[in-house]
């Protein structure tokens, strides 16, 4: 897991607390094996920049305990070698919005464009 990371990463946890560097990071991953990982999945990945080797993936992670979380990472490649530069983890709320939320956003929506011109909405 070490070596996955660059010796300057980020790694920025779901309580807001950032891990600077790739020491630190492995650190926190030797204390926290709490969570059991059943599957992962990569959701998309992204060429940002060809010269500079850089790409975006966002992957969700299941586990053991019906618990989701989705990373963004920041991938660079050097020297046929492919390391994490940032992470960011964030849990997936599965409940999501309920039709009943929808249709209130919808009618405020339809009120907001009757008041106003229409145009200055978008």
């Amino acid at each position: 897991m070490k070596f996955l990371y660059a010796e300057d990463a980020i790694k920025v946890l779901m309580n807001g607390e950032v891990l600077n560097g790739r020491e630190q990071i492995s650190k926190h991953h030797l204390l926290c094996k709490t969570l059991k990982l059943v599957s992962t999945k990569s959701d998309v990945l992204i060429l940002a920049n060809h010269k500079k080797s850089i790409d975006y993936e966002v992957i969700e992670n299941y586990y053991d305990i019906r618990e989701r979380h989705k990373k963004l990472i920041i991938w660079q490649t050097a020297n046929s070698k492919r390391i994490r530069v940032f992470e960011f983890i964030g849990k997936v709320d599965s409940a999501g919005a309920t039709l009943v939320d929808v249709d209130e956003r919808r009618k405020l929506w339809l009120e907001l464009w009757n008041q106003h011109e229409a145009k200055e909405l978008i």
